[in-house]
């Protein structure tokens, strides 16, 4: 019996400070990132050139800046508009884009927490054989990946 006890208060001193260097890992991941935050408004051009590069259009910021509410960095672009051959496809006087950091650290790759569109231009349309059109540019019935496209039962009614 004694040797189990003592195993059993080795095993629950382990988890103890496993979970302390996890306590300490996860702010010491916060604390980087809310470090960084005031860095990624002068990466302007360069989110500009990702973000047109993944659309396929030229994309537009006037100013980007970064802040923190609750849990979540928000990025919060001014003024940004997406252009393509036949002129302005959609312009946001704001948008916002919370980042849920846990999760996008734990898939390598940035998951958003909430997305806010404030003052929005763009015109939407749906043709009689179904095609959709945004700005009098076809919406692709998939995406690079092969996924279908879903547009949402608000858009589509």
């Amino acid at each position: 019996m004694p040797a189990i006890n003592k195993i059993c208060r080795w095993c629950v001193r382990k988890l103890i400070v496993l979970v302390a260097l996890s306590i300490i890992f996860l702010a010491l991941v916060f604390s980087v990132v809310r470090l960084a935050l005031p860095l990624v408004s002068d990466w302007k051009t360069e989110i500009e050139t990702v973000a047109g590069a993944q659309i396929g259009q030229n994309v537009a910021i006037e100013s980007i800046t970064v802040s923190w509410q609750d849990y979540y960095p928000r990025m919060h672009l001014v003024n940004t508009s997406v252009s393509g051959e036949e002129g302005q496809i959609f312009f946001a006087g704001e948008l916002i884009f919370s980042i849920n950091i846990v999760k996008s650290l734990l898939s390598l790759d940035v998951k958003l927490h909430k997305v806010t569109i404030v003052d929005t231009y763009f015109n939407l349309l749906r043709k009689k054989n179904s095609d959709w059109y945004l700005n009098k540019q076809a919406l692709n019935a998939q995406k690079a990946d092969g996924k279908d496209i879903v547009i949402p039962e608000k858009i589509q009614g």
